[in-house]
């Protein structure tokens, strides 16, 4: 159950909403979960191994096999829209156009003639690469679940809270406060990843501009917000899976942040959910695909939308892919640790235990309220007032306000404008801020 007080001046509306929290998000991790993470391989371990059948953690939940039965893919081209001539006032006008169709409909394009040459593509892929096909004893060095070290490695960020892991390993760079020491970047990729982050921040200011004219406000306005300031790049790579129908690369979600920019390599396997069908995203060559995030969608009152996409595990290998999460200014840093942030849940709970044994007494009610409590089996319902068609039933609606206000204290509306999907996000960002560890939520 998640509550949400909204105060006005002294009055207050106490919106209670109930709902069933799955059970997934709160497993304990497994023996088979721990053992692979404690081996800091990876799933490039297992491959290594030499392995026929893929380990039981990595096989999908047999309703989302149920699900596809009712569902179709499609192989289509998400729009590419050619950033060559931006500055032409006619050419940008066609631009901002093409940005605004396939923000509100798809969530998703693609770029090209971006300003990134093709050389800095090539060699940031290859980068990540050599990463993970170096020593696994080099690559050890940078396993970690601390979400505060700027650079990072591992296998499934919610390994522990997850039902089933996901066909990828994954190094993380965060340029969030300040850009990480470049002696403390890997040397396999670290060249390659300092020249990619410089031309990728420019392009993230052209696209802003961009996304801000098709909303029909200044150019300079989501840049004013902070929307420039502060991003991360994660780099995935999906080794050959022997039995990729079982899997997936990555389950189906939405991107938490503002924007996202994804680097593919020449294996396809994205697929982005539109109508209820899945559509492949094959990859093109010196292309960017722009996805919008959560946020953004927040931020332009539903105008652009944030889809779900996943991406397929493939028996040919390795994928790689390089995701550039925009931005991670100081407004959004809460947004980036809901979405990236995990523990494995057997700690969050001991610190649970440790701070209630502790202060156990401080949460015990004064005996004298225990005897006044008197048991009862009286259910009270608190009343609805329906908001719909306000406009030609105000006096009605008011009438109502009225009432309740003053006899009950309390009510509930429906039909009041929000939407459902709204709500839902707004109740899964609640729960997962109270779920964070606690030295994360001292920080706000």
């Amino acid at each position: 159950m998640s509550a949400f007080v909204l105060s006005v001046d002294s009055c207050q509306l106490l919106l209670v909403c109930i709902g069933n929290v799955p059970t997934d998000k709160f497993l304990l991790p497994t023996k088979e979960f721990k053992e692979f993470d404690d081996t800091k391989a990876g799933v490039k371990g297992l491959v290594d191994a030499g392995i026929v059948s893929i380990p039981k953690m990595f096989i999908r939940p047999a309703e989302e096999f149920v699900e596809e039965l009712n569902s179709s893919q499609t192989n289509t081209e998400v729009l590419i829209i050619d950033l060559s001539n931006i500055q032409d006032s006619s050419q940008r006008k066609q631009i901002v156009d093409e940005v605004r169709f396939a923000s509100e409909e798809w969530g998703f394009f693609q770029v090209i003639n971006h300003g990134i040459p093709l050389t800095v593509l090539d060699d940031m892929i290859d980068g990540v690469r050599m990463f993970n096909e170096q020593d696994l004893e080099l690559k050890k060095e940078w396993y970690s679940r601390d979400v505060t070290e700027k650079v990072r490695f591992n296998s499934n960020f919610d390994l522990y809270a997850s039902q089933t892991a996901d066909w990828r390993d994954t190094l993380t760079f965060s340029f969030v406060d300040s850009d990480p020491d470049p002696n403390e970047m890997p040397a396999a990729c670290r060249k390659s990843t300092l020249e990619y982050v410089k031309y990728l921040r420019k392009l993230g200011e052209t696209l802003f501009e961009l996304l801000s004219e098709a909303l029909g406000l200044q150019a300079d306005h989501l840049g004013s917000m902070g929307c420039a300031k502060g991003f991360s790049i994660v780099c995935h790579y999906y080794p050959a899976c022997p039995q990729p129908e079982l899997t997936l690369g990555a389950r189906r979600h939405t991107d938490a942040g503002i924007l996202t920019l994804l680097l593919q390599n020449e294996i396809s396997g994205l697929q982005v959910l539109h109508e209820g069908q899945w559509f492949d995203v094959p990859p093109s060559r010196g292309a960017l695909v722009v996805n919008i995030g959560d946020l953004l969608q927040l931020i332009s009152n539903d105008k652009f939308n944030s889809v779900e996409h996943r991406l397929l595990a493939n028996h040919t290998g390795p994928r790689s892919n390089v995701s550039g999460h925009l931005p991670r200014g100081p407004w959004l840093r809460l947004a980036h640790t809901l979405a990236k942030t995990r523990q494995p849940p057997v700690l969050a709970l001991q610190q649970q235990l440790d701070l209630h044994s502790h202060h156990a007494r401080t949460f015990n009610r004064p005996k004298e309220d225990l005897v006044s409590v008197k048991p009862t089996q009286n259910q009270f319902v608190v009343p609805v007032i329906d908001f719909g068609n306000i406009e030609n039933r105000s006096d009605e609606v008011i009438l109502g306000v009225k009432k309740m206000a003053g006899k009950v204290g309390f009510f509930q509306v429906v039909n009041h404008g929000v939407p459902q999907r709204v709500l839902d996000k707004m109740s899964v960002v609640a729960r997962r801020f109270h779920e964070l560890p606690s030295e994360v939520k001292k920080g706000y």
